[in-house]
């Protein structure tokens, strides 16, 4: 019996290996690439408060732009 939890363990680990590294495949390089990308956006680079691609990474700029497109 103990050697058949150690082997579902093991295929277990590798699915989930393949799980994680077609999740790092699908999150872009950087946000240049990405579609929800707003480089207009005076306070925010994203159109999302989180970003959809990585829930690490911070969508609110440091410092705001100067002058945004939508503002006359």
């Amino acid at each position: 019996m103990g050697k058949k939890t150690g082997d579902i363990r093991r295929a277990e680990n590798l699915v989930q290996k393949k799980e994680r590294q077609t999740k790092k495949a699908k999150r872009p390089a950087c946000c240049g690439s990405c579609e929800y990308n707003q480089p207009n956006f005076k306070y925010r680079t994203c159109l999302f408060v989180r970003c959809p691609m990585d829930k690490t990474r911070r969508t609110l700029r440091d410092k705001p732009l100067r002058k945004d497109k939508f503002s006359a």
